[in-house]
């Protein structure tokens, strides 16, 4: 009976983390692992929180979220939202105080953290290959007269709107 219930037990605890409804915690991050570190994210007032103090990118491509307030209490401590990430950008967008992070995947596609689901659902919903575009090596910010953009520019220059596949 024992090992029946203890079955059923890890089971449903492997369900739960398929279906994103259970954290999937990073132990301690060994700081001479970190590539990439973000930190301040949510220090500046202007914009609307996220629910982040910082993001680090591992030497082995994870991308580790360090949440805070409700975030927190829903992905744990050092939650890790992407895997194979080359580069992380925390830019604005839209033209509501909102911004997203982006990742650059070492694989040149581009991923990115819903600001949407960030910001008012306090979820780190992660979506990958957008518009699966491929062999990007660059993300910028930029800025006109209608709020703020993102742009990824791909291996031979061309520059590409990425707002548009940000909407999920």
């Amino acid at each position: 009976m024992k090992r029946k219930l203890l079955l059923v037990l890890i089971t449903c605890m492997a369900l739960l983390v398929l279906c994103g409804c259970m954290s999937t915690n990073a132990p301690d991050v060994d700081p001479d692992q970190v590539k990439i570190s973000v930190t301040g994210i949510d220090d500046d007032d202007f914009f609307a929180p996220m629910g982040l103090d910082s993001i680090d990118i591992m030497e082995d491509g994870q991308a580790i979220l360090h949440a805070t307030g409700k975030l927190l209490d829903r992905v744990g401590e050092n939650y890790v939202a992407a895997m194979g990430v080359s580069e992380v950008y925390v830019l604005p967008y839209g033209n509501g105080g909102y911004r997203c992070v982006v990742f650059l995947m070492q694989d040149g596609t581009v991923s990115a953290l819903s600001p949407t689901k960030m910001i008012e659902k306090n979820a780190a919903q992660l979506k990958t290959n957008l518009g699966k575009l491929e062999n990007i090596v660059k993300v910028e910010p930029y800025s006109d007269e209608d709020g703020n953009c993102i742009l990824v520019y791909d291996k031979d220059g061309k520059e590409i709107l990425l707002d548009e596949y940000l909407d999920f």
